[in-house]
C-alpha cells in the first residue's frame, strides 16, 4: 500500500467513525456542554460529510480519472444504459468510427433488456457497473450493506446476460462516500471517474457546446464521460446527436477510443 493510499483510508476510518458517533456524543452532551461546543461538533461533521456530494471526487477512495499512455488515445465511457431505441444507434456509430467504449449500464435495465448487453459485448466493448437502481438522489447516503446490494445486483444482472464479470464501478453521479469503497474493493473492482464530461444529460442543453467542451478538454489517456443513451423530458436524443459531434472531433484530432487497461 502507497503512502498515499495509506492515509486516505486512515483518514476515510477516521471519517466513519465520526460521523456516526458524532451525531449520538452530541445528543448526549447537550445537557452538560455549552451549545458552541454541540454546534462546532456538528459543523465538523458537516464539513466530514461535504466531499461526499462531490462528483467525481477521491477523498475517500481511489478514483481512476487518466491512464498512462504515448499515443492519441481516449477511454470513451457512456453511462445511464442500455435503451431499446438508443443503444442500437450507439452502437452503430461506434463501428462507422471504430471506436470502442465502457459501456456503464444500470442493473434494472440489463434486467429488462439484457439481449442490449450482449450485443455491447459482442461489440468488443466494455461492461460496467453503475448500480442496479442508480438512485442518483440516494446513492450518496447508502451505508455498506445498501452499497454492496447496488453493485452485486448490478454485477448479477451484467454476468447473467453475458457470462462476463464486471471490473470497473461508477457510482450515479460520480458520488461517493467513506462506506463505498470496501464495498468496491471486497469485489476487486475498481472506480472509474472521468477527466472530462460533455455535461450532455441536462434537458435543452446546446449539444454543440457539449461536444466543444469534450475536444478543447481532451488529452492522451483522458477519461471521457457522455450520456448518449440518457432520455430528458423532451425525449430530443440529444446525448446521441453530442457523442456523434465528439466522435467526429476526436477523429478530425486523430484520436482513438480504447478500452480501459487491464
Amino acid at each position: 500500500m502507497t503512502h498515499d493510499s495509506s492515509f486516505r483510508e486512515s483518514f476515510r476510518r477516521f471519517v466513519v467513525a465520526y460521523l456516526i458517533a458524532a451525531p449520538v456524543v452530541a445528543f448526549f452532551l447537550i445537557p452538560f456542554v455549552p451549545h458552541p461546543v454541540i454546534g462546532g461538533i456538528l459543523l465538523l461533521h458537516g464539513l466530514l460529510l461535504a466531499p461526499t456530494f462531490v462528483p467525481n471526487g477521491a477523498w475517500f477512495s481511489p478514483v481512476v480519472r487518466r491512464f498512462a499512455t504515448l499515443e492519441k488515445e481516449v477511454i470513451l465511457t457512456l453511462d445511464d444504459g442500455p435503451d431499446p431505441e438508443l443503444t442500437p444507434q450507439v452502437l452503430e456509430l461506434l463501428k462507422a468510427y471504430d471506436a470502442k467504449a465502457c459501456f456503464f449500464v444500470v442493473g434494472r435495465k440489463v434486467r429488462e433488456y439484457p439481449e442490449l448487453v450482449c450485443q455491447i459485448a459482442a461489440g468488443g466493448h466494455e461492461l460496467a457497473n453503475h448500480t442496479y437502481s442508480h438512485r442518483e438522489r440516494w446513492f450518496w447516503a447508502e451505508l455498506w450493506s445498501g452499497a454492496g446490494r447496488e453493485i452485486d445486483a448490478c454485477s448479477n444482472e451484467i454476468t447473467k446476460a453475458t457470462g462476463k464479470r464486471t471490473r470497473w464501478f461508477r457510482p450515479p453521479v460520480g458520488m461517493s462516500n467513506p462506506f463505498l469503497y470496501p464495498e468496491v474493493h471486497r469485489r476487486q473492482m475498481q472506480t472509474l471517474g472521468w477527466s472530462t464530461r460533455a455535461k450532455d444529460a441536462i434537458d435543452g442543453i446546446d449539444t454543440a457546446a457539449c461536444a466543444a467542451r469534450v475536444i478543447d478538454e481532451v488529452k492522451p489517456g483522458c477519461v471521457i464521460l457522455m450520456h448518449p443513451e440518457w432520455r430528458g423530458p423532451s425525449n430530443t436524443h440529444q446525448g446521441l446527436a453530442c457523442l456523434e459531434m465528439v466522435m467526429q472531433g476526436l477523429k478530425n484530432l486523430g484520436y482513438r477510443c480504447v478500452l480501459p487497461p487491464h
